[in-house]
């Protein structure tokens, strides 16, 4: 569980800044989203309860950009209830993307709505 207070993270990718974080809800895992320009962006994920000297990385998951947007970023982030999976949405593509990076880092769901867009996504808590 993280502590109260300021925490220094050091990642991998200084030259493009994380622009959306999410810790999620068991305390355990820490997922950034990071713009990669015109390709889209990347999640990546970490374990915030390691005490070894190795990388706490456990998934790096790119997200591309679907064609007709304007804009490369990522709009939300969100762990499920059960810490189990994760939602990265574009509201203006009108698209989320459904991940499992810590059971299946290979796996994805893609839910699109279309041209109207997204105002928002979130999990129901059950």
């Amino acid at each position: 569980m993280p502590r109260p207070g300021p925490t220094t993270i050091v990642t991998r990718y200084e030259c493009n800044p994380v622009h959306l974080a999410a810790i999620s809800p068991d305390g355990n895992h820490l997922a950034t989203a990071v713009k990669t320009g015109c390709s889209g962006s990347r999640v990546v994920v970490r374990k915030l309860c390691c005490q070894s000297s190795g990388d706490p990385v456990i998934a790096t998951i790119p997200i591309p950009t679907l064609t007709g947007s304007s804009s490369s970023g990522l709009s939300a982030l969100a762990w499920s209830p059960d810490s189990r999976l994760l939602l990265a949405s574009h509201n203006e593509c009108g698209s989320i993307v459904v991940l499992s990076p810590i059971d299946h880092p290979d796996w994805r769901c893609t839910i699109e709505q279309g041209s109207a867009g997204l105002a928002a996504s979130l999990w129901s808590p059950d």
